[in-house]
């Protein structure tokens, strides 16, 4: 269950003008890989978490950075996709390690 502080600042959020700082946060720190269209996504993925732009920001490139160091078992997550499941993984309050270490479980089966 949401405690009221969190679902407080839900309500106060303005979509739209979180998404504009979250883009404007993630392309800030864009270098000449980054493909725009999936900052976009990732972006729209995570409006609604509360943390701060710049912060949202941050944790999103370093959870695609902790999927490309381990993308040799799944090739996805070395494309421009890992920052939309960095900000899903975010936003659904999942730890980069479980997410990677369930993956690698499951890759024998693939």
């Amino acid at each position: 269950m949401m405690s009221t502080m969190h679902t407080d600042q839900q309500h106060a959020m303005i979509p739209l003008e979180r998404y504009r700082q979250l883009i404007s946060a993630l392309s800030s720190e864009r270098d000449g890989w980054d493909d725009t269209c999936w900052l976009r996504f990732a972006a729209q993925s995570a409006v609604m978490c509360p943390d701060s732009p710049s912060t949202l920001a941050q944790r999103i490139r370093q959870i695609a950075d902790a999927l490309l160091s381990k993308a040799h078992w799944y090739q996805t997550l070395a494309s421009p996709a890992r920052f939309v499941i960095a900000a899903m993984l975010i936003q659904q309050h999942i730890p980069v390690a479980d997410f990677i270490a369930e993956h690698a479980r499951i890759s024998g089966l693939m």
